[in-house]
C-alpha cells in the first residue's frame, strides 16, 4: 500500500474521530460546549471530503485545510488550559489538569501524523 493511500485512509479515520467528538460535545457527553461541537463538526468534513479527494488522486488541499483547522484549534485550547493554570498559581480559581486536557488538544495530537505529511509534502513544493 502507497504512502498516499495509507495518508488518505488515516484523514478519513480523524475525520470520523473529530465526528464521535462533536456528537460527544454536542450531547454533552464529554463536556457540553455546542459552538466547540460545530467545529469539531467543520473540522470532520474537512477531513472526510479532504480523505475522498486525496484517495481520488485528485489534491491533498483540504487535508492541509483540516490540519491547519486541527493545530489552530487544539493550540486554542492549549492556551486557554495554560491561562487557567496561570491563573490557579494566583490563586483565582480551582485547577485540575484531566478537566482542561479537552479532547480537542488529544485530537490535534492524534492527527500528528498529518502534520508532518503536510509539512514533509509542503517542503518539496517549488514555489
Amino acid at each position: 500500500m502507497s504512502e498516499d493511500k495509507v495518508s488518505g485512509i488515516y484523514a478519513l479515520f480523524v475525520g470520523l474521530l473529530y465526528m464521535v467528538a462533536a456528537v460527544g460535545e454536542i450531547a454533552g457527553f464529554l463536556q457540553r460546549d455546542l459552538i466547540g461541537g460545530v467545529m469539531l463538526v467543520v473540522i470532520s468534513v474537512v477531513y472526510i471530503y479532504g480523505a475522498k479527494r486525496f484517495l481520488q488522486k485528485k489534491d491533498f488541499a483540504f487535508i492541509v485545510g483540516g490540519v491547519f483547522l486541527s493545530v489552530i484549534y487544539g493550540l486554542l485550547y492549549l492556551s486557554i488550559a495554560f491561562a487557567n493554570y496561570l491563573e490557579y498559581l494566583m490563586g483565582v480559581k480551582d485547577f485540575l489538569l484531566l478537566r482542561e486536557l479537552r479532547i480537542e488538544i488529544w485530537l490535534m495530537l492524534v492527527s500528528s501524523p498529518l502534520i508532518y505529511k503536510v509539512w514533509k509534502d509542503i517542503r518539496k513544493l517549488k514555489w
